[in-house]
């Protein structure tokens, strides 16, 4: 059954390659951490697949640790980045933006701070954990921040909810990976989510970054009715030319 381990791999492998090619579309200027990430993600999985293909795996083992939180970390200044994309133009948006740098800094620096002295493996896991978990607050703060706004992006929107998968799918699978006490059926079933949720994601941001999307500003009426700007904008344009 070695095919079964190598295909989550190449699924992987062709949704990443599949994402960087919708972002180089233009997705790339507004979202330049998502587009960093990208290819950094794409760059150690391969190198982590050679290493896995290889007799010398063993000696892999620290490097693919080092890969993993530094992805990790990665994708925690994606979630940043959202934010601070998501609050463009109000007038907070100075005082938010030192807050939550104070609250990165801070969460890395805990976790490596309690953690630090376990072994590389069980370290880099710890580390993953917590800093999958702060970015699963920060996502639920920046969904509540997208909801409350009169502009609607939907392509935010989309890399936010595959963003919240991945983080709450990771969360569960380590979780899990802690208990198993080496238990080979809930190692299976944490790494199984683990990778789900990875590869949710990587579709749901093919998905977002497909089609570059404006945002679409909703006007409540006096009634409570929401009318979409956009589409009326359209639908004036087109009487007025008939």
């Amino acid at each position: 059954m070695v095919w079964l381990q190598w295909l989550p791999f190449f699924v992987s492998l062709a949704l990443q390659v599949l994402v960087i090619g919708s972002l180089r579309r233009g997705g790339y200027k507004d979202y330049p951490f998502v587009f960093i990430y990208s290819l950094v993600l794409i760059m150690t999985t391969v190198v982590d697949g050679a290493a896995h293909a290889d007799a010398g795996i063993r000696d892999w083992t620290q490097g693919f640790y080092r890969n993993e939180a530094l992805r990790q970390l990665l994708l925690f200044t994606v979630v940043m980045s959202l934010m601070d994309r998501a609050i463009a133009g109000r007038p907070y948006r100075g005082r938010i933006r030192f807050f939550f740098t104070l609250f990165a800094t801070a969460a890395v620096l805990v976790s490596v701070s309690i953690h630090w002295g376990s072994q590389p493996s069980l370290w880099a896991t710890q580390v993953g954990r917590d800093l999958s978990f702060a970015s699963v607050v920060l996502t639920l703060l920046l969904w509540v921040t997208l909801l409350s706004s009169q502009r609607k992006d939907t392509q935010l929107l989309m890399v936010t909810g595959g963003l919240g998968l991945q983080f709450t799918g990771e969360a569960i699978g380590q979780s899990i990976r802690q208990i198993s006490h080496h238990n080979r059926t809930l190692l299976f079933i944490g790494n199984g989510l683990m990778i789900a949720s990875h590869l949710i994601r990587l579709y749901v941001w093919r998905e977002a970054f497909r089609r570059t999307q404006l945002p679409q500003e909703v006007k409540k009426e006096p009634d409570g009715n929401v009318t979409d700007c956009s589409n009326q904008a359209h639908q004036t344009l087109a009487e007025t030319i008939a």
